[in-house]
């Protein structure tokens, strides 16, 4: 189930906010109800589509639960100060490496079996051992959302251990945590810590459900008439024989990519952020306008905030970040950057994406110039803003690409290797597609935020109603389009 579908919009979501509001209004004991109804009806949210794989959330979430309860009573024992200098014990290392290699193995079994069983493969015939290889006897279905709720639910048991969050005894509250459907499947990944306190007592009013609803509102569009509108292009261009392409309609198709995966991704978060807000809980901020970034490093504080967060708080930093010299900062960062890659997916384009990025962000922590740190390599802003967004859309082309091969081909024709110079013609584009692509990369590049005064005066009553009426035109044209359109997941569903 997608947020854009015809059943969510119209069916799921009704219901769902009609019984949590019924029961949050019980009085005594109301946030227990909710949370139950609210883990129930979100793991309905993911059966819907995998219901013979709703067993791996339920796993995870009852390892990492009981994991912590011996985390806790470990403390209760030996650490009630929770003092950080003391050293934790052997049981509370054996609840973290138990933790860790659950939610860790299960990932590995769902995503990347396949994968390494190619890459040995692979290797054994080139080294002439045919009868090494081996084939998988199954098909592994890979659960919708794997990689968000186990590092979500990870995070959970890493800072009890370290003593940044208290475990919760309810395993009502936790599992309503790990399952909450408006972020459960392609995040935000939201830490424990952060909603702990909404857990036990939050009381959303209508001045929540008013700003909830408009975030949500607003978003829908950036999903389905932006992303789901260039994606017929991208879709085509990426999917067609390179023999077929030249260099205009690979650019074309690229640029298509890179609002595609901005608007659908951002907009998936945004909407989660809104549902959140209605409900009363406060998810933390994904997107920044990433592509108004100035450098790489600028950029992954932009894009995807809560992911490249949790590789620096609980990958980075704890190998040693920058602390140790530029070598092994570099090797950090190469590290931390191939484990992204290959969260992403299984697929050698995904690992050479991650280490592009590791790269160029190498690169770029150790060759500024001058005292200007805020930019790549010291470069002036007009200058450093191409560079970055060239260097993402180079990115992104390892991104949409099937294979090494594929990515080959399609670099070639970037650089001119094309059969053809001009534009193939007719375009794989509709006119809706140029409006869609043009609005797409008006609002993503330019920033627009120089030219608003800091104080701006109020706006006058007809403005707001002005306002109202373009939100709900908004809403009407995106439902239409819903209404009328195919089935079309998110792009990080598939993650």
């Amino acid at each position: 189930m997608v947020f854009s579908s015809v059943t969510f919009l119209f069916l799921y979501l009704p219901v769902v906010l009609a019984g949590y509001f019924l029961l949050m209004q019980r009085g005594v004991g109301r946030h227990g109800w909710a949370n139950a109804f609210l883990w129930l009806v979100s793991l309905l949210f993911y059966a819907w589509g995998e219901p013979l794989l709703v067993w791996v959330i339920l796993l995870s979430t009852a390892i990492d639960y009981m994991a912590v309860l011996g985390l806790e009573s470990e403390f209760r024992r030996h650490n009630p100060e929770r003092d950080p200098t003391l050293p934790r014990t052997r049981r509370q290392r054996a609840m973290l490496i138990t933790s860790l290699v659950a939610n860790l193995g299960l990932l590995a079994f769902f995503k990347y079996l396949h994968f390494a069983a190619g890459v040995w493969n692979g290797c054994a015939e080139a080294l002439g051992l045919a009868g090494a290889q081996f084939e998988l006897a199954w098909k592994i279905g890979l659960p919708v959302g794997i990689s968000f709720y186990t590092f979500q639910s990870m995070s959970y048991t890493i800072d009890v251990f370290r003593g940044h969050a208290r475990g919760t005894r309810n395993l009502i509250d936790f599992g309503a945590y790990v399952t909450m459907f408006p972020q459960l499947v392609a995040g935000p990944i939201v830490r424990y810590v952060d909603v702990a306190a909404e857990l036990r007592k939050r009381a959303p009013g209508w001045a929540d459900v008013q700003a909830g609803a408009q975030r949500f509102i607003i978003r829908l569009p950036k999903k389905v008439l932006i992303a789901d509108t260039v994606a017929v292009t991208a879709d085509h261009v990426f999917g067609a024989a390179p023999g077929a392409l030249d260099t205009g309609t690979a650019w074309l198709g690229l640029l298509c990519y890179t609002v595609q995966i901005l608007f659908d991704f951002s907009g998936y978060s945004d909407m989660a952020i809104g549902l959140g807000r209605i409900m009363g809980f406060t998810f933390p901020e994904n997107f920044l306008h990433p592509y108004r970034a100035r450098s790489i490093t600028e950029f992954w504080r932009r894009w995807h905030v809560s992911l490249s967060t949790w590789f620096r708080d609980y990958l980075y930093i704890p190998l040693g970040g920058n602390r140790g010299g530029p070598l092994r900062t570099a090797c950090n960062l190469y590290l931390v950057f191939i484990l992204c890659g290959l969260w992403h997916g299984a697929n050698y384009t995904f690992l050479l994406w991650g280490l592009l990025h590791g790269t160029l962000l190498t690169f770029e922590r150790f060759f500024r110039r001058g005292a200007r740190t805020d930019t790549a390599f010291g470069l002036p802003v007009w200058l450093a803003r191409p560079y970055t967004l060239l260097a993402v859309l180079a990115g992104w082309t390892l991104f949409r690409c099937e294979s090494l091969s594929q990515t080959g081909d399609f670099f070639r024709l970037l650089l001119g290797g094309g059969p053809g110079e001009a534009l193939l013609f007719p375009p794989p584009i509709t006119l809706s597609g140029l409006i869609a692509l043009a609005v797409g990369l008006a609002i993503a590049v330019p920033d627009w935020s120089r030219h608003r005064p800091l104080h701006p005066p109020p706006r006058p009553a007809a403005w707001l109603l002005l306002q109202r009426a373009g939100l709900l035109l908004l809403l009407a044209v995106s439902l239409l389009r819903v209404l009328a359109g195919a089935y079309s997941p998110f792009i990080y569903f598939r993650f």
